[in-house]
């Protein structure tokens, strides 16, 4: 370490004091007088400045005018320092404002981006509405015999050719006749007909659907009319055959014998008979099951434009057609020894669940996988954990649930249509264009049951959510009062009140959720999203499978049947039926 004297010492010490008392050097200058600041070297001498007048005094600053120097140094600096501040606050301000306009501009963009991301999106639904909507009323519009074809498009073959052609049964000659003479009379001879399809073969569940087209003669004079003639087809394999042998049963039952007496319960209070097409001619033998029906489109009847479902005024005119069959089959019922059709009419009783021995196991995997689609969509959409395990849940005892909802009793048990949705009906316009009557369709799956089954089933398949949430309680009322104008015109009393028919309703709610999730995939997927019902036959697992890895792609290509689907478990909470079941089976 090197030593340093205190001789050193001491002079540095001298030396930094004086530099501190001299460290700032002023000059003022006055009229005669200069007032002059040494400016110090290092050995301390001075050299002396003259004034303007070349008098200068070289002298030591006074304590007074020492402060004075240093109260006007520190001024000047806090001005300064002021000056600063204020620059700084105004560079901050006007930084602040440039971001917060950056900001306001990618707050704008990326709104403008969203809006026009949502038109874009907004565009395609309803360019795919659009697509959709036209093919479907195409087929429709072939179904109602309206479309005409070009002749090269058209197909249409003498009898012997069309035969060739048909998928599982050919219309025979004699039965064309037996049919004319039933709506003609014996003197009408049959010319010549032709039969064409209304659909390929498959688009129906139940039927092959087609249409004959007539030519005969009656006192001298040429006529032409034409049929609708529905025959057995096989579907998924022949997987429900037996079903289809139980619904062209209990479909010839009901034109032969149940429609006659009921109209004559109409009768008997000046009413109008039901409303359904009249039946011709109809076959029940092995293999030829068949029934030909008239053709409604000759009357202006078609089906409703509504490719997404029913509107109220539609759905009214259904409900009050409804409460006429339920009620005039009530009051025939009352006619029959043990009050109960089921008893007089077995094959009434004979449903999905029981048509065969295999029916309630095949069914039980159907409405699984029907609601565990329902629960997989609800879990995909973010609905509430607890009613996707409340959906998953059902799913493991829809056979009990199914089962349980079908068990009826007076008063409201009475013979009731089984299908009833939207394109079982068939609707007459005015001018307007506003329907004014409806014929119902297709009794292939009939049976005793409550009045509310057909209402439920009509709501859940055939509404909108937000079309059944708005008119339910006027539809029930529209029912009620048709249900009671029989009644009243037969002289009997309507044997439920308006309250109750609503208390039935709600008490078979799940029966519409069943119905729903079952109908809804069937009627509005496309054709490459079918479920394969043939694989019920391997088992839940295999079925479910071939359901989910269709999902992805049935939502995308139908984002109205996930709204509609999900509507269904809105309604079961909304009715208080999802938390009165979670109630029941905790």
């Amino acid at each position: 370490m090197d030593t340093v004297s205190s001789g050193e010492v001491m002079r540095r010490d001298q030396n930094n004091q004086h530099d501190i008392l001299q460290t700032e050097n002023v000059s003022r200058e006055q009229t005669g007088r200069g007032l002059v600041i040494l400016d110090h070297d290092g050995g301390g001498d001075g050299d002396e400045r003259d004034n303007k007048d070349g008098e200068g005094v070289g002298k030591e600053i006074s304590d007074d005018e020492k402060r004075n120097i240093e109260f006007t140094c520190q001024g000047q600096m806090m001005q300064e320092e002021r000056r600063e501040d204020e620059e700084v606050k105004q560079q901050v301000k006007q930084t602040s404002k440039q971001m917060r306009e950056l900001d306001l501009n990618k707050d704008k963009n990326v709104q403008q981006q969203k809006k026009e991301v949502i038109h874009e999106e907004t565009e395609d639904k309803k360019m795919v509405e659009r697509r959709d909507e036209g093919k479907i009323e195409q087929v429709r519009e072939k179904l109602e015999g309206q479309v005409t074809e070009t002749p090269e498009e058209q197909v249409r073959e003498t009898s012997e050719q069309q035969q060739q052609q048909l998928p599982t049964y050919q219309v025979e000659e004699e039965e064309v006749r037996l049919a004319l003479q039933k709506d003609q009379g014996t003197d009408a001879h049959l010319e010549s007909w032709t039969c064409e399809n209304f659909t390929k073969q498959g688009d129906h569940f139940m039927s092959c659907i087609r249409r004959l087209t007539i030519t005969f003669t009656l006192a001298g004079n040429t006529h032409q009319t034409s049929y609708v003639v529905k025959t057995k087809q096989k579907v998924f394999g022949g997987c429900f055959d037996d079903l289809l042998d139980v619904a062209f049963q209990k479909e010839c039952l009901v034109y032969e014998t149940l429609v006659p007496a009921l109209n004559a319960e109409l009768r008997e209070g000046h009413l109008e008979h039901i409303r359904l097409p009249r039946c011709y001619f109809h076959c029940l033998k092995e293999g030829r099951q068949i029934i030909i029906l008239e053709d409604l489109s000759r009357c202006g009847f078609k089906m409703p434009t509504h490719s997404l479902g029913l509107d109220a005024v539609h759905a009214r005119l259904v409900v009050q057609e409804l409460g006429r069959l339920h009620a005039s089959s009530l009051l025939y019922q009352a006619t029959l020894p043990n009050h109960c059709l089921a008893l007089k009419y077995p094959v009434l009783q004979k449903d999905w669940h029981n048509y065969s021995e295999r029916a309630g196991d095949e069914l039980g995997v159907i409405m699984k996988s029907d609601l565990l689609t329902v629960a997989a969509l609800a879990e995909m959409s973010g609905r509430p954990k607890d009613e996707v395990m409340w959906l998953r849940d059902l799913a493991t005892r829809t056979l009990q649930v199914f089962t349980r909802q079908l068990a009826t009793e007076p008063p409201f048990a009475v013979f009731c249509h089984g299908d009833c949705w939207t394109n079982n009906a068939l609707f007459r316009y005015d001018n307007d264009g506003v329907p004014v009557e409806v014929k119902l369709l297709d009794l292939q799956m009939s049976r005793r049951g409550s009045v509310a089954l057909d209402l439920i089933t009509l709501m859940y398949t055939s509404l909108s959510g937000q079309e059944r949430r708005a008119s339910l309680t006027s539809l029930l009322h529209e029912y009620y009062v048709s249900f009671s104008r029989v009644m009243e015109a037969r002289g009997v009393p309507v044997p439920f009140t308006l309250e109750q028919l609503e208390a039935e309703y709600r008490e078979k709610s799940l029966f519409g959720l069943l119905m729903g999730s079952d109908y809804l995939p069937v009627v509005m997927v496309k054709s490459e999203d079918v479920t394969d019902y043939s694989l019920v036959k391997d088992g839940e697992e295999v079925l479910m499978k071939d359901r989910l890895d269709k999902l992805p792609g049935i939502i995308q290509r139908n984002p109205h049947l996930v709204t509609l689907l999900l509507d269904l478990l809105n309604d079961m909470a909304h009715l208080g039926i999802l938390e009165a079941d979670q109630t029941t089976h905790v």
